[in-house]
């Protein structure tokens, strides 16, 4: 057929103004092992594809190690960092061809969450929170019974470690679900319910903000880090970091600025760079 023909090009016009409409939308589990997040995560893609017409992938930290045989049989802490880098470019990735990305992971430290709030932010998608709530001897007990996949000792070390949802209002969940109060079917329909009118109504705008990088706006972004570095230096906890704090400023000011963060979010940067160094 003739690309030129004003029907075939009404056709690619039309098709492309929909597509640039879908809303895209990232949706991130949290919760310590066997709280059963990854039967949810299944069962909820398959509703959201058949029911409600939404291209949904789900995405793991565990389909990557299944990459690694041999960490089939062995917990090798040194290659965590490459698969949990691994897992946010997919799932950035994955946000273009679909319309709904789920991560079945713990997601139990507030950064990692962030991490995902950030992709959300990058790629102007929804951002949701669902939060599996689960007793530390009930978790102990569903772990055993399944046959104990994942070592009782990680799951008291998660439980322990995990930092409480809600501080900021990015981190606030959209659904909690309770494992010993839902079956898994009801789990998904509590969540679709949480979702009905909010996969379609974009929480980002999509309009550029070009007045990020104006000169007002990065005098703002440069006095408010100066602000920040000021206040850590001065904080007696701090009085030997005061060189990497500066050199962390330098480093991170660009970033900032582009992604339009606020102070408490800048703060959590400071902080996670001075635990890498340390």
């Amino acid at each position: 057929m003739d690309e030129r023909n004003p029907f075939i090009h009404n056709i690619k016009k039309i098709k492309r103004k929909t597509e640039s409409k879908t809303t895209k939308n990232l949706i991130i589990f949290t919760g310590i092992p066997s709280s059963g997040k990854s039967t949810i995560a299944k069962l909820l893609a398959k509703e959201l594809e058949l029911k409600y017409n939404k291209k949904t992938m789900v995405i793991g930290s565990d389909q990557i190690r299944n990459m690694v045989p041999i960490l089939e049989e062995n917990f090798i802490p040194q290659r965590e960092e490459s698969i949990r880098k691994l897992t946010l470019f997919l799932v950035e990735k994955a946000i273009e061809f679909n319309d709904v990305v789920i991560n079945d992971d713990m997601n139990y430290y507030k950064s990692m969450r962030h991490d995902f709030y950030q992709i959300a932010k990058r790629k102007k998608c929804n951002f949701f929170i669902i939060h599996f709530k689960i007793s530390l001897e009930m978790a102990l007990k569903w772990n055993k019974k399944r046959g104990t996949t994942i070592p009782q000792e990680l799951i008291k070390e998660v439980f322990d470690k995990f930092d409480p949802l809600g501080s900021y209002e990015w981190d606030k969940s959209l659904s909690t679900i309770e494992k010993t109060r839902k079956t898994p079917e009801k789990g998904v329909a509590q969540i679709i319910e949480e979702l009905k009118g909010r996969l379609d109504e974009p929480q980002f705008k999509s309009e550029e903000h070009s007045e990020r990088n104006s000169p007002s706006i990065a005098e703002y972004y440069d006095k408010l880090t100066r602000e920040i570095v000021s206040e850590l230096i001065h904080n007696p906890e701090f009085e030997s970091n005061r060189d990497q704090i500066i050199a962390i400023r330098k480093q991170i000011l660009e970033k900032v600025i582009d992604e339009n963060l606020d102070k408490g979010e800048i703060k959590e940067i400071f902080f996670k760079e001075l635990e890498k160094q340390a």
